[in-house]
């Protein structure tokens, strides 16, 4: 993204004070956050562009016609570790944080965390705005701006819908400056899919596991690695709803992938009409 627009992400864990063995899980989630920062490869997304479900071939052809046109066309298959502007680490003992120059590998990373961690019950707060400080690879403090705000404030809604019997149930919410609209869309799309992640068993997310990185996505694959037979393998991803749920985080990525390139538009639009040096006000 462009003009000092980011993705920072602040997340924690629910009832963390409950932990069994604290140390053992924090260099867990040391060890899984440095594969995120440098050694995971997020492929399904560029596979999901390749053959889209139905409902959003012709959106997505539209795009790609579009950007042909501009000669802006967006690399679908870039690896998410050129995504990360301040690599993910812990900041406390129960709280991470990361930064992205793009929110196309976003809920990949998410969804990646959250099955290295299962059955660990985790939050994540999105901000999509501005960073106004110096940007720090190696280290996730000193940096400060909306997007860091909206984070921040995304954290304290989920904690507070938590203590309230009547509200919608999620664990990933999203804010973007200045499109409250898509942020709504995109947080009812979360809600859903924490309903579909409540019924998860520890078995199946080993086979989800498994099947998205040594499987290399293929059910045969998969039921190699695990030495049980492929029906197992398809059964265990259908009860879980897991391509449902897939399918539904890739067409998310794509959104944002679009809200990324809506800033670039208006960046260069902005920069087209103002004098040279004139800050570019989202």
């Amino acid at each position: 993204m462009k003009n000092n627009i980011y993705v920072a992400v602040i997340a924690d864990i629910r009832d963390s004070k409950k932990l069994h063995e604290r140390s053992v899980f924090q260099k867990k989630l040391e060890s899984v956050l440095n594969e995120v920062n440098g050694q995971i490869n997020f492929s399904s997304i560029s596979k999901f562009v390749d053959n889209p479900p139905l409902f959003y071939k012709e959106h997505l052809e539209s795009i790609r016609h579009e950007e042909k046109e501009n000669g802006s066309g967006f690399d679908y298959d870039h690896n998410s570790t050129n995504d990360i502007a301040s690599d993910f680490m812990i900041t406390l003992g129960d709280e991470f944080q990361g930064l992205l120059t793009s929110g196309f590998h976003l809920v990949q990373i998410i969804d990646y965390i959250e099955r290295s961690l299962f059955p660990i019950k985790l939050r994540f707060g999105v901000g999509i705005g501005e960073i106004h400080t110096e940007i720090k690879r190696n280290t996730p403090f000193g940096m400060d701006g909306p997007a860091y705000h909206i984070a921040r404030d995304m954290i304290s809604q989920l904690k507070a819908a938590e203590r309230k019997t009547l509200e919608p149930s999620a664990n990933i919410k999203i804010g973007i400056q200045d499109n409250d609209w898509l942020s709504l869309l995109i947080n009812t799309n979360f809600m859903l899919l924490s309903a579909i992640k409540k019924s998860w068993t520890e078995s199946q997310v080993h086979t989800m596991n498994v099947f998205m990185k040594e499987g290399v996505q293929k059910q045969q694959n998969t039921a190699n690695v695990l030495g049980i037979n492929q029906p197992s393998v398809n059964k265990a991803l259908t009860a879980s709803n897991f391509y449902t749920y897939q399918y539904a985080l890739n067409v998310i990525s794509l959104a944002l992938c679009d809200i990324g390139n809506e800033f670039a538009m208006r960046a260069d639009k902005k920069d087209s009409t103002q004098p040279q040096g004139a800050e570019f006000d989202v």
